[in-house]
């Protein structure tokens, strides 16, 4: 964005893949990169002016979900946009038109172009979106329940009219997810929801 200075997409790039693991002790200099990410986020929501398009209609949407079609007509500039920086909640604590907004990128597969991907609200005819939860919980650390963690996601899903099937991935281990999603025909899943608490060793 433009009032951020130059080296703002390094710096974030260490901030989702080194700070946690390799530069862990850095805290000052990754809230400062958060804060950058936060001031992102206002300019990106500013520059869509989505509080004026939903002040014109006639409901007021308390959630907000953004649909981010990335195909092949979408420009390098379109693809370099930190959509998900509009998830901050801290966007939308003074407004009264929306509470929270998630961000769903669509990426369109050569595969999948020209089939119809509408959703009916409320459909009953309409396949079920399949999500497939994936917790894996180091033995005796963070013992929260997976439907804790889904529940949210359920619920917006189910606020915006959206039908759903979930699965539990069992056993939760990267050798079964890679198995799962082999042994499924193309598009069966359309959300993996990873929820993966653990440690990270030398062999990664």
């Amino acid at each position: 964005m433009g009032s951020l200075k130059d080296g703002f997409e390094e710096e974030l790039k260490w901030l989702v893949e080194r700070y946690a693991v390799k530069d862990p002790f850095e805290g000052t200099a990754a809230l400062r990169v958060m804060e950058n990410l936060h001031k992102y986020g206002a300019e990106l929501l500013r520059a869509l002016q989505l509080h004026n398009a939903f002040s014109r209609g006639k409901s007021t949407p308390s959630h907000v979900l953004l649909e981010v079609h990335d195909d092949s007509v979408a420009s390098k500039e379109f693809r370099r946009v930190h959509w998900e920086a509009l998830e901050d909640p801290r966007l939308y604590v003074r407004s009264k038109l929306i509470s929270d907004l998630s961000v769903c990128r669509i990426i369109e597969s050569p595969a999948i172009v020209g089939k119809d991907q509408t959703h009916t609200r409320g459909d009953q005819n309409t396949a079920p979106t399949q999500i497939l939860a994936v917790t894996a919980r180091k033995p005796g650390f963070d013992p929260i329940p997976h439907r804790l963690v889904t529940k949210p996601m359920l619920m917006i899903m189910k606020g915006l009219g959206i039908r759903e099937k979930l699965r539990v991935l069992r056993p939760p281990t990267f050798e079964q997810l890679k198995n799962v999603l082999e042994d499924s025909q193309f598009g069966t899943y359309q959300i993996v929801h990873l929820d993966v608490h653990g440690s990270v060793d030398d062999t990664g």
